[in-house]
């Protein structure tokens, strides 16, 4: 009797095993024809065909992981037995590198890859698993610097740093695979799958400015052309629109440029760097004080990126407000020790007549870079006016 009772319990267990198998499994298909969905409802069937959906793992992958958590007691467990599976060495060995954004699918293939590309993964394991797993905006703005010596300011283009996470009641339960462990951050806003899918176009077209380096006129279409089809996505996520006025603002369309950094303070009235690229605008065509005044807001919604302090200092340089640049240069260096703050911090003093303050300034630019050109010639020009 005993043993007939133990065989009933087993059957039980296993049918029930089963059952969860079967809704993880429905779980991740529902997901993925949710997104073809409303891919098709955002851009027709032709256009929606040729965009992949950035989760969707191969079969095998998603009965391989249904498998390997099918008995793991806990949601937390699973995923941290997902993330062993991804970034294991004794399992997939995909290691995090700040390229290119890519699918689950070219991640798995390539073995490295940036946040979006192990959050597209782990997201598309993860729901294989029965595990609603959500795309969780969790970053800070990114800037591209001008090259040395650039009179412009440096336009900021937004790509992200995206993990995954998922619900416990009302708790989100954030999980990093770029770092392979549980992180909080203080800033995190759940994306969904169509809002996440106009991310990676998005940040497609930051990578060819940021990552590429390449300016020419045909890089500047395609990024405009990867901004705009993350517009069509959807055009309520600000993120595009930022980046396209950018890109429009290298291509020496100005009013572009400022219609769609109207369109993504409209959209998030909190956007850093649509108020700095607006900023960096006015001051190109000689509107200074209008540049300081859209900078001062910038740096409202963000004081931690030092690049704005940059920026906003050279604009009050331009206008001869030292004491005010050298303010604001002194919080940049706060922030980053880079030599050109310091350099930059240098000609305030100067300015000012305050040679031995610029000589300190100046060195400890040498001391951060040894080879900075432009702090290692106003040094010795310093010293040789003595």
């Amino acid at each position: 009797m005993r043993m007939y009772k133990h065989g009933i319990a087993l059957a039980v267990a296993l049918f029930l095993q089963t059952g969860r198998s079967d809704a993880a499994r429905g779980l991740y298909e529902r997901a993925v024809e949710n997104l073809r969905g409303r891919l098709v409802d955002a851009l027709g069937p032709e256009a929606a065909a040729r965009i992949p959906v950035p989760f969707e793992i191969p079969a095998d992958l998603a009965g391989e992981v249904r498998a390997e958590t099918r008995f793991v007691a806990t949601s937390q467990l699973k995923c941290r037995k997902i993330l062993h599976m991804i970034r294991g060495a004794d399992a997939l060995g995909i290691q995090y590198d700040r390229g290119y954004t890519m699918t689950a699918r070219d991640l798995l293939d390539a073995r490295r890859g940036n946040c979006l590309s192990m959050a597209n993964l782990f997201i598309g394991m993860a729901r294989s698993a029965g595990i609603d797993a959500q795309y969780v905006h969790v970053s800070d703005i990114d800037s591209y610097h001008e090259p040395e010596g650039s009179h412009d300011l440096s336009p900021i283009l937004r790509s992200s740093h995206i993990c995954a996470g998922y619900l416990e009641g009302t708790t989100l339960i954030l999980f990093d695979a770029t770092a392979g462990s549980i992180h909080q951050y203080k800033k995190k806003q759940l994306l969904d799958d169509l809002t996440a899918v106009a991310l990676f176009y998005n940040n497609r077209a930051f990578e060819m400015m940021d990552l590429a380096g390449d300016a020419s006129a045909v890089v500047i279409d395609a990024q405009i052309e990867r901004c705009e089809l993350a517009i069509r996505i959807n055009p309520e996520f600000f993120l595009p629109y930022a980046n396209l006025g950018t890109a429009y603002r290298r291509r020496g369309e100005w009013q572009k440029a400022l219609d769609v950094y109207a369109k993504a303070i409209e959209l998030n009235p909190t956007c850093a760097e649509a108020y700095s690229n607006r900023a960096a605008i006015y001051f190109s065509i000689g509107l200074c004080e209008i540049a300081i005044q859209e900078m001062a807001k910038a740096i409202s919604y963000n004081d931690s990126n030092s690049n704005l302090f940059w920026d906003a200092g050279r604009i009050c340089y331009s206008l001869g407000r030292y004491a005010d640049a050298a303010s604001y240069f002194t919080k940049a260096i706060a922030r980053d020790r880079n030599p050109r703050y310091y350099t930059s911090l240098a000609r305030c003093w100067i300015a000012m007549d305050m040679p031995d303050f610029a000589v300190a300034s100046l060195e400890e630019a040498i001391a951060t870079d040894p080879t900075h050109a432009d702090a290692l010639r106003t040094l010795r020009a310093l010293r040789t006016a003595k």
